[in-house]
């Protein structure tokens, strides 16, 4: 668990890795727009009209979007939630633990300090369920869904199977018992330089 700067500023080295390998792990993260601990920074995921302590006149970047960001790394499980439905967020983070590899969720939580309590009701207002039609295998809704615009989609948004780092793990250990023991000085002497 992680918020938005965490994950895609100062943390964002861990983030491709942990999902190129698969490892079996869920990553939530807490999206709240903003650094709350450092005083209402902008951060990573502010939008360009939201003014902060360090930009009053609004961003001058454009905000990093979690959902392409996650697409981009080929996340096997990917989510979105909002902290103002405890019951849904709950499923969904349920799902993403028994999801087996890299799952992750943005959950949409709004700092109350720096950004306001009307956050929750912005949020409100533009979150729609995603319904039983939606095909979560699809990498074409993942991405329609990762670029929409005056609406947030809530839900599963993307789900996929590939072998996790412990699969393959177990798969190269294998194929090592294969070629049966080694011989560490024969190994040794293959890159011992002659003096």
């Amino acid at each position: 668990m992680g918020g938005d700067g965490d994950g895609l500023s100062i943390g964002a080295g861990h983030f491709p890795h942990a999902a190129r390998r698969n490892i079996d792990m869920t990553y939530i993260m807490l999206d709240n727009n903003i650094y709350g601990m450092t005083k209402g920074q902008m951060s990573p995921t502010t939008h360009e009209d939201q003014a902060t302590k360090t930009t009053p006149y609004g961003m001058l970047e454009e905000p990093m979007n979690p959902l392409k960001i996650a697409l981009g790394y080929d996340v096997s499980f990917i989510a979105r939630g909002f902290s103002g439905n405890v019951k849904q967020t709950v499923d969904l983070i349920m799902q993403a633990i028994r999801h087996p590899g890299f799952a992750f969720v943005q959950l949409l939580s709004p700092c109350v300090t720096f950004v306001g309590r009307d956050q929750f009701d912005i949020i409100r207002s533009m979150a729609v369920d995603l319904d039983d039609n939606y095909d979560p295998s699809s990498v074409e809704n993942a991405w329609r869904i990762a670029n929409e615009k005056g609406k947030i989609s809530i839900g599963v948004i993307y789900r996929h199977d590939r072998p996790t780092f412990s699969q393959r793990m177990a798969h190269a250990r294998a194929l090592a018992h294969e070629k049966g023991d080694g011989d560490f000085d024969h190994l040794v002497n293959k890159y011992l330089v002659a003096a």
